[in-house]
């Protein structure tokens, strides 16, 4: 589900060292987002889909 996505990666640094913040971009609909996320939960990865908000 991720093959066609655009991967992003931030890094953050905080009081308790350096994380990193993966993020994917690209899905053609919302709907096509939130599957690629159900897949990463399945195989135990934090995942979530924000809300679109309209222009």
């Amino acid at each position: 589900m991720l093959a066609h996505a655009y991967p992003f990666v931030e890094t953050v640094k905080n009081g308790n060292g350096t994380i990193y913040r993966s993020r994917y971009t690209g899905f053609p609909t919302q709907e096509a987002a939130a599957d690629a996320c159900d897949a990463l939960r399945r195989a135990k990865v934090s995942c979530y889909v924000p809300r679109m908000e309209p222009l």
